[in-house]
C-alpha cells in the first residue's frame, strides 16, 4: 500500500472526529486549549484577544497548513501538531488550559519556550494516571493546583512555578447558608466508560461493589432518622439512573436532573452530604458543608483515599472512611447529622485548610494571570 494511500485513510479517519470547523484568520495574544470541556478560564481573559484551539472544532485554515506540511496524522500526532500549529497560527504568547492531565498540553513547551503556558487542575488525581506513572518530565510556567500536597507529587514531574487555589468553579459561586435540615445528598461518582466495560475487563468486574454496599447503608439511616435522600448524578445517562435505581429498587430517594451549575445549589441547601471520592465530595467539604467521605475503591487505586496525597489509604477520621463498614459509616453519619455546624467548622478546620481551599471569585488566580500573563 503507497504512502500516499495510507496517508489520505487516517486523513479521512481523523476528519470523521471532527465536531465543527472554524474560519478565523485574526492574530490572538491568548488562547485557551479545548475550553468547551470546561469553560471557567475564558472568564479571566479578555474576549476580544482569546482564540480556542480544539481538536473537535477545527479551524479550516490550520488543517490546510497541515496538510501542506504533510505533518503525520495520525490522531496522537495530529492533537500535538494541530495545537503547535495554532498557536503559531495565532501569534499566541500565553497558552491556557483546564485539561492539565493531557499529555499532548503538557509537551508543548517544549516546542515552543518562549510562549509561556498556565494550567489548571480540574479533577482529583491518582498514582495510576499516565502523567505520574510515565518517567517522562515535563516543564509549565504555572500549574494551578487544589492544594500543596499535589503540587508536591506534581512537582516530581513537572518543572514549573506552583500555586494552590483549590477548585477553580466552586470558588465562583458564593456559599449560601439557608439549608433543608431533612436533606441528605449523595453525590454520584458513576463512571458510565468503566460501566459499559465492565463485563471485558475482569479488573473493573467488582468496580462498582461500594456504590451496592453503601447505598442501602445511607437509604436506611435516612428512612430511620427522617431524613430525605437525594442522588446528584454524574452525567445524564440513563444508564446512570438505571444503576441507582436497581441498587434502591422499591425503596424511597429522590433522583435529582443533571445540572453542573446547580450542583453547588444543591449541596448548600443539604444538611449533610455524602461522596466516596469525587471532586465534587471535595468541593463540598470546601465550601464548609458537612461532609461524609465513604472511599470504597482503594481496592481499585489506594490513591483512591480521602486527602491523598496528604493521607494514606490507612487513615480514618470522624467524617471519614477508606473502606466500606456498615458500623462505623452509621457512627459517623449519626454524629454528623446531629453536629452543630459551628462545631463541625472547628472540628474539621485542621483538616481542611491545606485539603479543600475555597478563594471566593478566584482572586488568587486572577492575580497570577494578570501579573505573569495579561
Amino acid at each position: 500500500m503507497s504512502d500516499k494511500y495510507n496517508f489520505f485513510l487516517v486523513f479521512i479517519k481523523n476528519i470523521l472526529t471532527f465536531k465543527s470547523f472554524v474560519f478565523q484568520i485574526k492574530e490572538k495574544k491568548f488562547c485557551i486549549i479545548e475550553n468547551f470541556l470546561n469553560p471557567n478560564l475564558q472568564n479571566y481573559l479578555p474576549k476580544n484577544k482569546t482564540a480556542y484551539i480544539s481538536i473537535y472544532e477545527i479551524n479550516i485554515f490550520i488543517l490546510f497548513k497541515l496538510i501542506f506540511k504533510r505533518k503525520n496524522l495520525f490522531f496522537q500526532n495530529f492533537q500535538n501538531n494541530y495545537y503547535l500549529e495554532a498557536i503559531k497560527y495565532y501569534k499566541c504568547s500565553a497558552v491556557f488550559s483546564m485539561i492539565d492531565n493531557n499529555l499532548q498540553i503538557l509537551q508543548l513547551k517544549k516546542f515552543l519556550p518562549k510562549v509561556k503556558f498556565l494550567v489548571v487542575q480540574n479533577g482529583m488525581r491518582f498514582k495510576s494516571d499516565d502523567y505520574l506513572r510515565k518517567k517522562s518530565k515535563y516543564q509549565i510556567d504555572y500549574y494551578l493546583t487544589f492544594n500543596r500536597y499535589y503540587s508536591s507529587i506534581l512537582s516530581q514531574k513537572i518543572k514549573s512555578k506552583f500555586a494552590h487555589i483549590g477548585f477553580i468553579e466552586n470558588n465562583t459561586y458564593k456559599i449560601k447558608k439557608k439549608f433543608n435540615k431533612k436533606k441528605i445528598l449523595y453525590i454520584s461518582e458513576f463512571d458510565l466508560n468503566i460501566f459499559k466495560n465492565k463485563f471485558n475487563n475482569k479488573k473493573l468486574k467488582n468496580y462498582f461493589r461500594p456504590e451496592r454496599k453503601l447505598l442501602p447503608i445511607v437509604h436506611d439511616f435516612c428512612k430511620k432518622n427522617n431524613y430525605q435522600l437525594f442522588i446528584f448524578p454524574r452525567t445524564s445517562s440513563d444508564l446512570e439512573k438505571s444503576f441507582y435505581f436497581n441498587i434502591l429498587k422499591g425503596k424511597k430517594f429522590i433522583y435529582l436532573n443533571r445540572n453542573e451549575h446547580k450542583s453547588y445549589n444543591e449541596i448548600d441547601s443539604s444538611m449533610l452530604v455524602i461522596s466516596m471520592h469525587s471532586t465534587l465530595g471535595y468541593e463540598s467539604l470546601a465550601r464548609g458543608k458537612k461532609t461524609a467521605i465513604f472511599c470504597g475503591r482503594t481496592f481499585f487505586d489506594k490513591s483512591r483515599s480521602f486527602g491523598w496525597p496528604k493521607y494514606n489509604f490507612n487513615s480514618k477520621g470522624f467524617f471519614w472512611l477508606n473502606k466500606i463498614d456498615e458500623k462505623k459509616i452509621l457512627k459517623i453519619l449519626e454524629n454528623l447529622s446531629l453536629m452543630k455546624n459551628n462545631i463541625w467548622l472547628k472540628k474539621s478546620k485542621k483538616y481542611l485548610n491545606d485539603i479543600c481551599l475555597y478563594d471566593y471569585k478566584n482572586r488568587k488566580m486572577r492575580d497570577i494571570i494578570l501579573k505573569h500573563f495579561i
